[in-house]
């Protein structure tokens, strides 16, 4: 039997420098995969520190104030840009400036008002804004231009890292001349009817109309989409409200309703409190916001 000889197969340099970049290649992608909100990726662009406005203590709200959320299951607001089934209801309203200066009214303040019917969370939401625009961004972006955000949790433990029920919440309005183009980014994800279709009882959707100095935005979101089972009463709640506001090309003022500074959206423990409440059968002449 003839003697096996050893084979030597010169080595390619070009093969073996483009399988070092293959896998650094896989490497560097393994590294920027996230699950949000468990891991949490900075964003693109974040503000430089500044000091607080001179205007910040007078509007911080109390840390016992309590924002309602309306509950009924007969009076289901109707998502088509009449707003006036939330007449004379409370709400939050952002006026604690965390970055762009002190506060101004006309430029970047939210009104926040929450409902549900067990099933799903309505929000009504009113802007007011000197210099609106349709925001072209894509729903995980779209902080970067004009849009209003809420967060809302089930879970009100303290906690400083998002659990299941906890929800940063973005409404994106696209459209001055379609009311209905509006898109729901539910924590960076852009979600759509069809996740909820077949689900009883859920109703998704949300119509936005601009107005000379601001927008108003409604929107009904299906609790499951939030991983919230239900919503009874008496329940207590976690949230937050937040306007980004974008008078160029890149968002230069940011307002809160309770926390101090860019930390809602992956910290849940800065969060503000809410209690599901029972819909007044009568209304105030006009809501007063907490």
């Amino acid at each position: 039997m003839d003697k096996k000889e050893d084979v030597y197969i010169p080595l390619n340099p070009k093969n073996i420098f483009s399988r070092c970049l293959f896998i650094l290649f896989l490497s560097i992608l393994s590294s920027c995969v996230t699950n949000y909100p468990k891991h949490v990726m900075d964003p693109p662009w974040i503000p430089e520190e500044s000091s607080l406005p001179d205007d910040f203590e007078l509007f911080k709200p109390d840390e016992s104030t309590i924002i309602p959320v309306y509950s009924s299951q007969e009076n289901i607001p109707i998502i088509d840009g009449n707003f006036s089934e939330w007449l004379g209801l409370d709400g939050a309203l952002t006026r604690l400036a965390v970055y762009g200066g002190n506060h101004q009214p006309d430029d970047a303040e939210g009104f926040f008002v929450l409902r549900t019917d067990g099933t799903n969370l309505f929000v009504y939401i009113r802007v007011t804004d000197d210099l609106t625009h349709e925001n072209y961004l894509p729903g995980s972006m779209a902080w970067r231009s004009d849009t209003p955000e809420f967060f809302f949790g089930s879970n009100t433990t303290k906690h400083k890292k998002y659990q299941r029920g906890d929800n940063q919440v973005r409404l994106v309005p696209r459209s001055k001349t379609n009311s209905t183009d509006v898109d729901i980014v539910i924590n960076q994800r852009t979600v759509g009817a069809y996740m909820v279709q077949g689900e009883d009882g859920a109703i998704f959707g949300a119509s936005a109309v601009y107005f000379d100095g601001g927008y108003e935005i409604e929107a009904s979101i299906p609790l499951s989409l939030m991983m919230i089972e239900s919503l009874s009463l008496n329940q207590k709640v976690r949230c937050d409200f937040q306007v980004n506001d974008a008078d160029e090309t890149e968002r230069d003022r940011m307002v809160h309703w309770m926390s101090e500074k860019d930390t809602p959206w992956f910290d849940p423990s800065v969060w503000g409190n809410g209690q599901v409440v029972a819909l007044p059968s009568e209304r105030k002449e006009a809501g007063n916001a907490l």
